[in-house]
């Protein structure tokens, strides 16, 4: 079976799902934070992505009430 990617947008979408999970979860709140540390490569993909140009070493990307911070191994 041959696997459709559609690259970053198609993982962004699934972390929408995810949010919508939480919020429909005995876990939803105001504000909720999800830490996920990616390699180097990956980290840049997404920097790439968002059209984002920074030397941080985090990114965040806010979804309704839930913050996804991407930490740089």
């Amino acid at each position: 079976m041959e696997k459709n990617n559609d690259g970053l947008g198609t993982e962004i979408a699934k972390l929408a799902e995810v949010v919508e999970i939480l919020d429909n979860s005995f876990f939803a709140s105001n504000e909720t934070e999800i830490i996920i540390t990616v390699d180097q490569k990956k980290f840049t993909e997404i920097l790439r992505y968002l059209n984002y140009n920074t030397t941080d070493e985090k990114c965040i990307i806010s979804i309704g009430n839930v913050n996804f911070t991407f930490l740089k191994k």
